[in-house]
């Protein structure tokens, strides 16, 4: 859940922090019910807030609140497989370092929660994660960071409704990979056909 995969995550919201108080302002922004086929997850954007899609995932802000709420797909396929990597924290060279509060607590049947505490690029930060396994396989996690001053249980309980609301569905194939099998499949049949039509002229 958390260590290669939240580093990043914190990198692009220290840049899109920058750019949606600049120029970038004005870049498509969602809000109302979000739904990804092709990662098989959905989930309803609370009021309030306004989600912006990256490449790796959504990013969340508000004009009312501060912090960030962060969405994005993971490939963990067990409980054991999550809290393991939670345990690790996350820290890097570059000021970022948040560690777990305690250990990871069950949440639900195939979920877990995590509290986080430390440096966001030399910032003061704490985090709350809530990480959910699909029955498809993998899964998603929602986190959100803010100054240690400012985190509250609404924090959580904002996390918490977004979970609720997170749907899981058997994920699509995107046409584009369709049409790569139809033309490797094509491409295959025509290699054995004229494998076997030169071998019968032998």
């Amino acid at each position: 859940m958390i260590t290669d995969t939240l580093y990043v995550y914190i990198m692009v919201v220290i840049f899109l922090s920058v750019s949606l108080h600049g120029s970038s302002r004005s870049q498509e922004h969602l809000t109302g019910k979000i739904n990804e086929p092709y990662l098989g997850i959905s989930f309803t954007v609370p009021d309030m807030w306004t989600v912006y899609k990256t490449e790796i995932g959504y990013l969340m802000v508000s004009e009312l609140e501060k912090g960030f709420v962060l969405v994005i797909q993971h490939s963990y396929n067990s409980i054991q497989e999550l809290r393991s990597a939670a345990m690790e924290g996350i820290a890097d060279e570059s000021g970022t370092n948040l560690e777990p509060e305690g250990n990871p607590e069950q949440y639900g049947e195939t979920g877990l929660s995590i509290n986080l505490a430390g440096y966001v690029e030399w910032q003061q930060a704490k985090a709350y994660a809530l990480v959910l396994l699909s029955p498809y396989g993998g899964g998603v996690t929602i986190l959100t960071a803010v100054e240690p001053q400012t985190f509250s249980q609404k924090y959580i309980e904002l996390v918490q409704t977004i979970a609720q609301g997170v749907e899981f569905s058997k994920p699509e194939t995107p046409p584009v990979i369709d049409q790569y099998r139809e033309i490797v499949s094509i491409s295959t049949i025509h290699g054995i056909s004229e494998h076997v039509m030169h071998s019968a002229g032998k």
